[in-house]
């Protein structure tokens, strides 16, 4: 159980990864400059090997963000390391992370550091409405607006998106942050850890992000077979953690596969696209991960 503090006790920071993203990082850096919090924060954006103008374009917002830094994750390209990085370069007591292309919402950073202030580890809710299409939105559900989301196998722990974290950086450290071998999938392995180190992950339904999705049926279809692939390799890696694992999980992916299958026809339709291009990218991936891990997840 983590000591309550004070909301003037605990200094907070911002990590932001960016990597190419100048058409968005203006309008997230625009929503973190109007948040508030008592105990003082600072912004630090993560520059991963950008080859656009994301540092350009951060660079306008030191007059509106006092506090803000930019530190160069250069060795690398990877969401986890320039997260890791960015905590390494941080003096608070807790981070709270957000991505580049998101948005947060007004009180955000409120909610965040108040729930901070009494655990260790928190996530908040997301919205997917503001910043995507009807039909795009309909491709992913209610994913974490009403609570957190729930691994599909023992030990059933809740997850978050990495980009809607809370953390005391005394607990990230003590972990080893996030694991870097990991290229996706890296929040869900990271939560894992965190609550099989006996910490739990607490909903801040107060606090909102609004989460820009993929658009492109090429995009989705890309970042759902990533998800499928290292989702195997996160199976294989709770077993290793001492996870018990399930019976006949290649049961569940054959059926899946029947039930796409007779989805196919729907690819005609502008509307049906964004969810059945996301479904065939995923088991895609479940497929690749499989045969590269010498495992089946379920």
């Amino acid at each position: 159980m983590s000591t309550r503090l004070r909301p003037t006790d605990l200094k907070l920071s911002v990590i932001v990864p960016c990597r190419d993203s100048a058409a968005t990082i203006g309008s997230q850096l625009e929503a973190i400059a109007a948040q508030e919090w008592p105990g003082g924060f600072d912004v630090i954006v993560v520059d991963n090997k950008s080859t656009d103008d994301s540092v350009a374009v951060t660079e306008k917002y030191r007059d509106k963000i006092p506090g803000l830094r930019i530190v160069r994750a250069g060795d690398r390209a990877g969401a986890g390391y320039a997260r890791n990085f960015g905590v390494g370069a941080s003096t608070a007591d807790a981070v709270v992370f957000c991505d580049a292309d998101d948005e947060v919402a007004p009180g955000w950073l409120s909610a965040m550091g108040s729930s901070l202030c009494e655990h260790d580890f928190v996530a908040c809710r997301i919205d997917l409405e503001k910043l995507n299409e009807p039909h795009v939105v309909a491709s992913r559900g209610r994913t974490q607006t009403d609570g957190l989301q729930r691994m599909p196998y023992p030990p059933y722990f809740s997850h978050a998106g990495a980009g809607t974290m809370g953390v005391k950086r005394s607990l990230h450290e003590a972990v080893g942050g996030f694991d870097e071998a990991f290229r996706f999938c890296e929040d869900t392995h990271y939560c894992l850890r965190i609550q099989l180190a006996g910490h739990t992950l607490v909903f801040v339904p107060a606090a909102t992000v609004h989460v820009r999705l993929r658009t492109s049926s090429w995009q989705i279809f890309r970042q759902a077979r990533n998800y499928g692939e290292y989702s195997v390799r996160l199976y294989k890696a709770s077993r290793a953690l001492g996870t018990d694992p399930l019976p006949h999980p290649w049961r569940a992916g054959l059926q899946a596969w029947r039930v796409l299958g007779r989805s196919v026809a729907g690819l005609r339709y502008r509307r049906a696209r964004p969810a059945l291009m996301f479904q065939f990218g995923y088991r895609t991936g479940r497929l690749l991960g499989s045969v590269r891990c010498r495992t089946v997840a379920p």
